[in-house]
């Protein structure tokens, strides 16, 4: 009979608590075989009895009840003791049990059998135990049967182990999922919220800064960086994000041979390093870079473009650090979203660049254009007014006087259209506001399309309130949307048609409606009719004339007074109507008129002397001949040398100069006639193709009284002679 050692106890003990049956409620499957026990050894009570350090545990048990016992009191102590079959026949003639507390009170124990249960690896966790309340003998058979039920109760202390371990693998891979889920939806909505901020960036570096200043605070990393690659210069753009500082730019220079990391890199794989000093990779230079760097750990993920890694994002760790699998795959998600951002960024930085650079081309580019227009157009237009004094009773040539005009006024009007929608749309054009009642801005609109109109025989009904309808608005600017609307009105109307425009007060608001009987907007159009450049269809003749800008500076304008404009149409043939909403300054009041005065003064008594400087020979001719038949005496010359000898010799009186001369400008002109004594009190007026508010500005600065824009207006022409006095 063997008898255990400690060492063997313990080994014991420690299986006893490894099966985890301690810790268990009472199972079914142990209940039934100690009640087959019983049956079996035809007894009134049996137990499944578990020996532990200190007690003794019933797991299972049959006609008794009872509570764990002292070690000391074990019923299966000896049996696991000796690791055999324990037979007491009579507890009460046995030294062992007689004084035993089940021998001598209930449930007064006097036949005790305990067969050993033992589980796989030979360790004895308890007994299997049958009682009688009376002295009795196991037959071979009873004893057969005892034994093999304490297997079988070792095999279903085994399987409850067994289940009990799943469950706990269960439950830790539930946790585990649980767990991945959380982290999945975390950073799922890392990704999202980062790409959704990323997509309000427009500015490159700016967007490279937020996303890794988020990716560094997510990882409580030391610092985040973006390598842009460059292998024909074999040069790095080195972007860093730092805790506490601004994002740094480095310029730095690859090794000439790829070792390392960047072999890795090359070769696409996102690189791991847990300890930059002794990782193969990192540590030969550690001491040169990584170290005086503060690079302990790093995660580099490269971002390839046709096989070839063209940047790399870093995350960077000032100590060594055991990156999880989850941190490295954030990384890698975040570089496939901020790369791709970064290039559409710095792709629509450039395009803007160079839409900047292309519209500034195109807005040199329509001023040269309309100073050129201009120049020619100045001559022409003088032309005509001579023209118109000589032509008196001569039909042909009044006609031919009249197209000149027309046209030369219609070229003249498209060269002002182009470079305002250009001002307009680029927020050049500054509106001078003042208070106006609506019926004076509808007047000189009228004024200004009223040719037009007659010339195409077109009957206008004009609807205006008697009432004043004051606006806080620029005028000028105010009479050109609804003199744009006429005009368009005519175009599209043909010869005979009606045209309406009625003024009145809407909701607050005043409204102007134009309308007429023309060739209509189709439903496709509608929406694009005040879209810079868009007209309807165009006759074989084109008619209509235009460049497609007018209905544009209508919409511009009149968001500039903020107010609003609408296009409604029934559609082609059915005739069109423009609706303009605009803010009332204040509430109406009736008011009486004033009679207007004259827009064009008369002509001085006394003769005034006009030196012309212009190196378009044409224009100079045709405005002196001008001033000439005026009754004044003129002279004019063609550069800026002969303009500074004419001063002296002629002492003009007034003096119109063209800014675009060759060699000395028209600026320089000016200041060295300011600079004569013997021209004091001079008159300087410039007369130039260039007609922004900056050119303005400029002729002012350089000592110009006046300024005025090719080609100048005959009336403009007359006011300026009828205010000169001469001494």
């Amino acid at each position: 009979m063997a008898v255990r050692s400690e060492a063997q106890e313990t080994r014991r003990l420690e299986a006893l608590h490894a099966s985890g049956i301690l810790g268990t409620a009472r199972q079914g499957a142990l209940e039934q075989l100690t009640a087959l026990a019983a049956a079996s050894c035809a007894t009134s009570m049996a137990c499944l009895a578990l020996l532990d350090a200190d007690r003794e545990h019933y797991k299972a048990s049959f006609g008794l009840s009872l509570e764990p016992l002292p070690r000391e009191s074990a019923l299966s102590a000896e049996s696991i003791r000796t690791c055999a079959p324990l037979i007491i026949e009579d507890a009460r003639r046995d030294a062992r049990f007689a004084h035993h507390p089940l021998v001598r009170a209930a449930p007064r124990v006097r036949f005790l059998a305990a067969m050993p249960v033992s589980v796989r690896d030979g360790c004895v966790l308890g007994a299997l135990c049958v009682a009688d309340r009376a002295p009795r003998v196991l037959t071979p058979a009873q004893l057969g049967a005892l034994q093999a039920l304490a297997k079988q109760t070792a095999a279903v202390i085994e399987q409850l182990r067994c289940i009990a371990e799943l469950r706990l693998q269960l439950a830790e891979r539930e946790r585990a999922y649980h767990t991945l889920v959380a982290e999945s939806h975390a950073r799922s909505t890392f990704l999202v919220a980062l790409s959704s901020e990323l997509a309000r960036i427009g500015e490159p570096q700016a967007l490279v800064c937020a996303a890794m200043l988020k990716l560094r605070d997510r990882l409580n990393a030391t610092r985040a960086m973006l390598a842009e690659l460059d292998h024909a210069s074999q040069t790095a753009i080195l972007l860093t994000q730092c805790e506490g500082e601004d994002l740094k730019v480095e310029i730095l220079q690859l090794s000439g041979q790829s070792r390392g990391v960047e072999v890795e890199s090359l070769q696409g794989f996102t690189t791991i390093v847990q300890d930059t000093r002794r990782d193969s990779r990192t540590a030969p230079l550690y001491d040169s870079w990584y170290e005086p760097r503060g690079v302990g750990s790093l995660v580099a993920v490269p971002l390839l473009r046709g096989g070839l890694p063209v940047a790399q994002l870093s995350v960077v760790g000032a100590a060594p650090r055991r990156w999880l699998p989850s941190e490295v795959e954030l990384i890698e998600r975040v570089a496939d979203i901020v790369w791709p951002a970064f290039e559409k960024a710095r792709a629509d930085r450039q395009a803007e660049e160079l839409l900047q650079e292309s519209n500034q081309r195109k807005d040199e580019f329509l001023a040269m254009l309309a100073h050129e227009l201009r120049n020619p157009l100045a001559p022409i237009r003088n032309a005509a007014q001579i023209l118109r004094l000589h032509s008196k009773g001569n039909s042909k040539l009044e006609w031919a006087r009249a197209v000149i005009e027309r046209q030369s006024r219609h070229l003249t009007r498209l060269v002002d259209d182009l470079l305002d929608v250009s001002r307009i749309v680029r927020g050049q054009i500054a509106l001078e506001i003042a208070s106006v009642d609506l019926r004076d801005v509808v007047k000189h609109a009228l004024e200004t399309s009223r040719p037009l109109l007659k010339e195409r025989k077109q009957q206008l009904t004009v609807a205006v309130p008697d009432v004043e309808l004051r606006l806080d608005a620029d005028l000028t600017r105010l009479s050109q949307v609804f003199a744009n609307l006429l005009i368009n009105a005519a175009k599209y109307t043909p010869e005979g048609g009606r045209i309406w425009l009625e003024a009145a007060e809407s909701s607050g608001e005043a409204l102007v409606c134009v309308r007429d009987t023309g060739v209509g907007i189709s439903a496709a159009l509608l929406p694009y009719v005040f879209d810079l450049f868009t007209q309807g269809t165009r006759t074989p003749d084109r008619a209509q004339g235009g460049l497609g800008i007018g209905l544009t500076l209508v919409k511009k304008i009149v968001e500039m007074h903020g107010g609003s404009v609408a296009a409604r149409s029934p559609g082609p043939g059915l005739g069109s109507e423009f609706s303009v909403y605009l803010p009332l300054r204040q509430a109406t009041v009736i008011i009486t008129r004033v009679p207007e005065e004259h827009a064009v003064s008369k002509l001085a008594a006394r003769h005034v002397r006009v030196l012309v400087v212009d190196d378009n020979v044409d224009a100079a001719e045709s405005i002196a001949m001008l001033i000439s038949l005026a009754g004044h005496e003129v002279r004019s010359v063609h550069d800026a040398q002969d303009a500074l000898d004419a001063a002296q010799s002629f002492q003009p009186h007034l003096v119109l100069l063209d800014i675009g001369l060759p060699g000395m400008d028209g600026y320089e002109v000016a200041r060295r006639l300011r600079s004569q004594q013997a021209l004091e009190g001079l008159r300087l007026v410039a007369v130039t193709g260039y007609g922004q508010q900056s050119d303005r500005e400029r002729v002012l600065e350089a000592g110009f009284d006046q300024h005025l824009v090719k080609p100048v207006e005959p009336e403009a022409l007359q006011s300026l002679l009828g205010l000169m006095a001469p001494d």
